[in-house]
Formats: structure tokens, C-alpha cells, sequence
């Protein structure tokens, strides 16, 4: 009868490390979709104020369009371009 016992902690436990790391793991994809957002998106405004420069073209870095580059990424430096 003991062995049911620890039998039955073992499964809870299992279940309750399964659900934790479920709860954190689905905040940890965001977290990395938004630094891969984040890292492409500098890169293009750098390249962009770079090879621009020549024409004329460049993005001000300020807090306004590193959040919008940093949430939308490439689409948001494109954005970037088109509003200012």
C-alpha cells in the first residue's frame, strides 16, 4: 500500500512540473519573438540610416520608433519609413 502512495505523489508531482512549465514557457516564446522583432528590426534601421544617408533617407532613433521597431520588427521600420 505504501508504494500506491508514493506512486500517486510521483504522478502529482509530474502533472504539477508539466502545468509550471507550461505557464512559463508560453511568456518565454513571446519574450523571444519580440527579441528576434527587436535585434532585425535595429539592424535595419542601422542599414537603413546607413545606405540612405546618401539619398536623404533616414529613421530618427528615439523612443517612439525603437518601440514601434522593437514590437513590429522589419514591418515597423517599413512603417517608420512611410510616417516620417
Amino acid at each position: 500500500m505504501m508504494e500506491m502512495g508514493i506512486l500517486l505523489a510521483f504522478t502529482m508531482g509530474m502533472i504539477g512540473l508539466y502545468l509550471l512549465a507550461w505557464i512559463f514557457l508560453i511568456p518565454m516564446k513571446v519574450v523571444v519573438k519580440l527579441m528576434c522583432n527587436s535585434i532585425l528590426g535595429g539592424i535595419a534601421v542601422v542599414l537603413v540610416n546607413l545606405v540612405g544617408g546618401a539619398f536623404g533617407i533616414h529613421i530618427a532613433l528615439n523612443f517612439l520608433t525603437a518601440a514601434l521597431v522593437g514590437v513590429l520588427g522589419i514591418p515597423g521600420m517599413i512603417l517608420c519609413l512611410l510616417l516620417f
